[in-house]
């Protein structure tokens, strides 16, 4: 299993994870910070033994290390596969959306730049 989260902590092993997602629960920048939006889980049955999910959070004021608190929006995306009757998750990426300043621009030769 591969875990990794929106700011880059990684690891392998479910003991790791489920450690790590423990202490992360009881930091303080975690748990003074206040759920706004927890739609529920979006599922894709790639086969009748693999699936793809989709979970999206939204959290107002988590404190971070710096002290200082954002507003968070997001995303995890999970790889699971059925073994022995169970459903384990193999893969799971996390990951912040952020707006952007303004859209990049291309360059005036890139094939997808707009035709003037």
């Amino acid at each position: 299993m591969r875990w990794i989260n929106a700011f880059g902590a990684r690891r392998s092993w479910p003991d790791s994870i489920v450690a790590f997602l423990a202490w992360l629960s009881l930091t303080l920048g975690f748990t003074e910070s206040r759920m706004l939006r927890e739609p529920p889980l979006e599922l894709i049955v790639v086969r009748p033994d693999v699936a793809i999910g989709h979970e999206f959070h939204q959290r107002e004021a988590q404190r971070l290390a710096d002290g200082s608190a954002i507003d968070r929006r997001t995303h995890t995306t999970f790889v699971m596969s059925k073994e022995g009757g169970r459903w384990l998750i193999q893969y799971q990426y996390v990951a912040d959306e952020r707006s952007r300043a303004r859209k990049p621009s291309l360059p005036d030769h890139h094939p997808t730049a707009e035709v003037q």
